[in-house]
């Protein structure tokens, strides 16, 4: 009965996979719980090392490489294994009449080969059946193999989008901090009024980036000036304080301030929901605090 179980364990993984890369917003539940649960595992020992902490990110995306493909080699292997060696051929001295362990290693030596299309052709399939399964076997391997490269190439610009926009609310939050009086009161309004529209359009591209990149939120950075979590509560109170100007500043920039708010708020119901598993209504407060333990 081992051919069922491994059918479902492949279908398992082609879902989530599909879900994953292709279907974000629905989340694929496999993928997410093996983030997760990595994340929280390194996650005492990335807040004492910082090579961990810049590593927790790529640990957690081979992790779940790792699944997708011990659930697709697991389960053809299982699907295989019940017809080896009847239903396969041999060459080169292959040896297939073996029993018990010795024909599940053979299985999942067959499976592993087909799945990376290696193709070394010591043992093919016999059966009429058999010779649709392992081609099928090795076009998933080289689906998963192209997915994940469009993964690996899509992870990088969205998270050098993060580590620019804390970067430059850092350097504002520093500029306030070292300039007389406030930098609202330094700054014209068209040049505040800009800024804000800046950090708006920026959070919703990271946004954007998050939801069909959710493998990004567990990427860390070792320095405290390019860590988002760190930079939010600044930009919070900053788009709040701008709204509290009605005499002092124009209409114009008291609608910029609003729209980055909703865009912050967008942004952490997004990291509240999907990654800190709290509620997405509570106070933005209360979640940026949650956030910021997360990446302390």
């Amino acid at each position: 009965m081992t051919p069922p179980l491994g059918i479902a364990l492949v279908v398992i993984a082609l879902i989530d996979i599909t879900l994953t890369l292709f279907a974000p917003s629905l989340r694929g539940r496999l993928s997410s719980t093996v983030g997760h649960g990595v994340w929280r595992t390194m996650q005492p020992l990335a807040r004492r090392v910082a090579v961990v902490r810049e590593l927790v990110g790529a640990l957690t995306f081979l992790a779940v490489l790792l699944t997708w493909g011990a659930l697709v080699i697991i389960g053809f292997a299982l699907i295989y294994w019940p017809f080896i060696p009847e239903g396969f051929l041999v060459d080169f001295g292959a040896d297939l009449n073996r029993s018990g362990t010795a024909e599940f290693i053979t299985a999942l030596y067959l499976s592993m080969v087909s799945m990376s299309t290696l193709g070394f052709g010591d043992i093919v399939p016999d059966d009429d059946w058999l010779r649709i399964i392992v081609p099928l076997e090795a076009m998933v391997g080289f689906a998963l193999l192209t997915g994940v490269i469009s993964w690996i190439l899509s992870i990088g610009p969205a998270l050098a989008r993060r580590r620019v926009l804390a970067q430059r609310i850092t350097l504002m939050r520093n500029a306030e901090r070292d300039v007389g009086g406030g930098i609202g009161h330094a700054w014209d309004a068209e040049s505040l009024e800009d800024a804000l529209r800046e950090f708006a359009r920026e959070l919703v591209a990271i946004h954007s980036d998050l939801l069909q990149l959710p493998i990004t939120y567990y990427f860390r950075d070792a320095r405290s000036e390019t860590d988002l979590a760190a930079a939010l509560p600044y930009l919070l109170y900053l788009a709040r304080r701008e709204q509290a100007r009605t005499l002092e500043r124009p209409t114009a920039l008291q609608t910029q301030a609003v729209m980055l708010e909703e865009a912050i708020n967008a942004y952490l119901r997004l990291v509240a929901a999907r990654f800190l598993r709290l509620d997405p209504d509570l106070e933005r407060e209360a979640i940026i605090q949650a956030y910021v333990r997360d990446f302390g």
